[in-house]
């Protein structure tokens, strides 16, 4: 251990100090156990002895050795003691310590220098609390509550150390993955399957011990000790000592294969609901064609001459309810997506592209405001062009004396956003606010399908779909899709 580098200092007890005491004091002084230090009046620490220098390190001043609510009641002491020649004894708290070592009970003797002025010894004993019988009783029951709730939470708890080895577990984290304690215990818990899950936990988890979020919760799937899935929710979260080091892992699984179920019924049932309202619209959409073509058959079934132009009606019904039974089943059935990588900016520019000779031909001016460098995201890109197509048709549509329609794209936070606006006549608020629903459109010849697949696309991509129109002045078809 250190010594001061300090000069010691010749303290004058009494008039017949000798040489041998002082020497005998000094030594009593750098070897007490207590922390101590001698102090000028001015508050200066001159020197420290072997115990202040290991237990509380280097310090010049009072003010650096007190917390400052306390320095006042100290230096107090120091003028009582001056003045009544006697020590003075009482608590303070200590600036910079150790967590849970701050308080001390502190003792000022004053003494005189060779040159007659007055200096203190400051010496300080780290109280050592120890709790009384209410705060031990209260410490119990709080001990016993938390373990309770551990213990018999319906949730799967366990806790993990920081390699990732169960260290406990309660009831229900042995019910819902059916393994036994022994089973578990002491080992990586087997209940996550290999591959791309396991390293998403692995992830999640170095990212608590790293601290870079105070806790995780995901939805993941867990396997069962026979062999099944779980689709289950999990949180995570550290447990810290006092000085903040993770020693372990607390985890949360939350088990939502019955609420998936419930959810798939609950879409299932809105699918037969939907379908229920298409059935009504389907038999009118597909009826007025069909009657056209009995006609026909029944002209010629009649003896009718042959006339081409029947061909060509009969033809055109046909393709009318082939258009619509093929919306139907991109709406009820969409085809499994081909996914790529691609950037929107390029897939929106091939559409506009597409246009600019008919939008010349309608006297329509096309702007399109893309931004660049875009991440590239995950997405079918046939299907996209599908969407953009079919909203940058009826914007077209809706301006037949021709007009402007801007085409705006731009990163929105974690998501593209992506405009069609037109100077069209615009869409009534009643019908606006019926937008989607089977067969519901303004156009002549449309079936009042096409948005709806197109809603479902997007939505398919992750993303949304909203519209704002107001009549006369032009309708904007916003759509958000995640990067």
């Amino acid at each position: 251990m250190e010594t001061s580098n300090l000069p010691a200092i010749n303290l004058e007890w009494g008039t017949d100090m000798t040489t041998d005491t002082t020497t005998h004091s000094n030594r009593l002084f750098e070897f007490h156990p207590d922390p101590t230090w001698t102090v000028d009046a001015q508050g200066a620490l001159l020197t420290a002895n072997r115990a202040a220098q290991a237990e509380i390190g280097q310090r010049a001043r009072l003010e650096e050795l007190f917390v400052p609510e306390d320095l006042e009641k100290v230096r107090d002491w120091m003028m009582r003691a001056e003045w009544e020649q006697t020590p003075q004894n009482g608590r303070a708290s200590l600036l910079g310590t150790a967590p849970g070592r701050g308080d001390a009970h502190c003792t000022l003797i004053p003494a005189s220098e060779g040159g007659g002025s007055v200096i203190f010894f400051l010496m300080v004993r780290v109280v050592e609390e120890t709790p009384d019988a209410e705060t031990l009783e209260q410490l119990r029951e709080t001990q016993e509550l938390l373990e309770a709730v551990f213990r018999h939470s319906r949730e799967a708890m366990g806790m993990f150390d920081v390699d990732g080895t169960i260290l406990r577990m309660n009831d229900a984290f042995v019910s819902m993955f059916g393994y036994s304690r022994e089973e578990l215990i002491g080992r990586k818990v087997p209940v996550t399957p290999p591959g791309a899950l396991q390293e998403e936990v692995y992830r999640h988890f170095d990212a608590i011990l790293n601290q870079a979020v105070p806790y995780v919760e995901f939805e993941t799937v867990k396997l069962h000790k026979s062999g099944h899935l779980l689709d289950v929710q999990v949180t995570l979260s550290p447990i810290k000592k006092r000085d903040g080091v993770i020693v372990a892992i607390h985890g949360i699984s939350r088990d939502l294969t019955d609420a998936k179920k419930t959810q798939t019924r609950l879409i299932q049932a809105e699918k037969l609901s939907i379908a229920g309202q298409l059935a009504a619209g389907i038999a009118h959409e597909i009826r007025n064609p069909l009657t056209a073509l009995k006609g026909f058959v029944q002209l010629m079934e009649g003896g009718a001459s042959f006339n081409p132009h029947y061909l060509q009606v009969m033809g055109a019904e046909l393709n009318r309810i082939e258009g619509i039974t093929n919306e139907l089943l991109v709406l009820a059935k969409p085809q499994a997506n081909q996914m790529t990588r691609r950037e929107l900016a390029s897939l929106v520019q091939e559409v506009v592209t597409l246009f600019e000779s008919l939008a010349n031909l309608r006297n329509v001016e096309l702007t399109a405001d893309l931004e660049q460098g875009l991440p590239e995201m995950n997405c079918d890109s046939n299907q996209l062009k599908q969407v953009f197509i079919n909203f940058l048709k009826n914007a077209l549509e809706a301006m037949p004396c021709g007009g402007r329609i801007d085409i705006v794209l731009r990163r929105d936070g974690h998501r593209a956003h992506l405009a069609f606006a037109d100077l069209g006549c615009g869409i009534e608020p009643d019908v606006l606010a019926r937008l989607g629903e089977p067969f519901l459109t303004t156009k002549e010849n449309g079936t009042g399908l096409g948005f709806m697949v197109c809603k479902q696309i997007i939505e398919n991509h992750r993303g949304e779909v909203r519209v704002e129109s107001e009549v006369g002045k032009g309708t904007t078809v916003g759509i958000w899709l995640p990067l």
